[in-house]
């Protein structure tokens, strides 16, 4: 990805510093990195056309560690320690998975498993981020101190669209929505 353009990287589940090190060494040149060479013959580089571009790469890459498991935590002080982690991004869903209560995020020892990743991850002083669950808006991540919150993307929005569509139509036939399937009353799907 990165030899084709990507100037930023989220790497999922990192459990611990060593983890953390080797994710941001596979990301960048040497000395900095192990990242093999290709610079000469890659899209990223123009093919070669861009002058220092190793030297680019490594200075504008933007390297984001997702903490995704219980196990995470318990290193997330470690981890955020790692010279050239940009930010470090909390996977609440798959964090909660890790405890056995995949989808039960506003449960209480989930939460308590967030906040304690809050709190490292804030006392590290890198930028923190995540997507918006369990009933914590947008602007309720920005107030706790996250920099990073992913919004709606286009396959969301493309379904919410079509789903509000589809019940608009529904609506005004008078039809009733069986189960969240549209369906028309003669079985075929809308």
């Amino acid at each position: 990805m990165l030899d084709a353009g990507a100037e930023a990287v989220m790497i999922p589940s990192i459990e611990t510093a060593a983890a953390a090190l080797a994710a941001v060494r596979a990301c960048h040149y040497p000395p900095q990195g192990t990242r093999g060479y290709a610079a000469g013959v890659v899209r990223a580089s123009t093919f070669g056309m861009e002058v220092d571009y190793i030297h680019k790469a490594n200075e504008n890459l933007l390297t984001v560690l997702q903490i995704e498991s219980a196990a995470a935590v318990e290193h997330a002080a470690e981890i955020c320690a790692v010279d050239g982690v940009d930010v470090v991004f909390i996977g609440v869903n798959d964090l909660a998975g890790s405890i056995g209560r995949l989808e039960q995020l506003e449960h209480p020892e989930v939460r308590s498993l967030v906040r304690r990743a809050e709190d490292i991850i804030l006392a590290s002083g890198k930028p923190m981020g995540t997507v918006p669950s369990a009933g914590v808006s947008w602007q309720e991540l920005f107030e706790r101190g996250y920099r990073m919150v992913v919004g709606p993307h286009d396959i969301i929005l493309l379904r919410d669209a079509a789903r509000d569509a589809v019940r608009e139509y529904r609506d005004y036939r008078g039809l009733k929505d069986p189960g969240g399937i549209a369906a028309s009353p003669g079985g075929q799907s809308y």
